[in-house]
C-alpha cells in the first residue's frame, strides 16, 4: 500500500508540474521543474511558495484542501510535514534543500 501511495504522489507531482509549467531550473537536479532559491517555513510567501504547495497538494489533512494561494500558514506546513514523513525525511514542516531534492527526484522524468 505504502508504495502504491508513493506512486501516485510521485504522479500527481508529475501532472502538476506539466500542468503548471517549468520554472527556471538552474541545476541538473531540478531537470526541468521549478528551482526554489530559499527555505520556505510559516510566513513565507510568494510564488515559491505557490509553487510548493502544487507539489504537497496531495498531502493535505483528512478532509481538508490545501489553499493554493502563495502563503504559507499552518495547512502548507502540515502538509509539508506529512510529505516529508512519506518520505522518510525530517518532518519539521520546513521546506528546505533535503525537501526540494525529493520533490526534484520525484518529478524526474526518469
Amino acid at each position: 500500500m505504502r508504495r502504491v501511495m508513493r506512486s501516485l504522489a510521485a504522479l500527481v507531482l508529475l501532472t502538476a508540474a506539466t500542468l503548471v509549467g517549468a520554472g527556471t531550473a538552474s541545476t541538473a537536479a531540478a531537470d526541468s521543474c521549478y528551482t526554489w532559491n530559499r527555505t520556505l517555513s510559516e510566513g513565507s510567501s510568494g510564488e515559491d511558495v505557490r509553487q510548493l504547495q502544487i507539489r504537497v497538494s496531495g498531502y493535505p489533512a483528512y478532509g481538508e484542501v490545501l489553499a493554493l494561494d502563495g502563503s504559507y500558514g499552518p495547512a502548507t506546513r502540515a502538509a509539508v510535514t506529512r510529505f516529508q514523513q512519506a518520505y522518510g525525511l525530517a518532518a519539521d514542516g520546513v521546506a528546505g534543500p533535503n525537501t526540494f531534492n525529493r520533490i526534484y527526484a520525484l518529478q524526474s522524468p526518469d
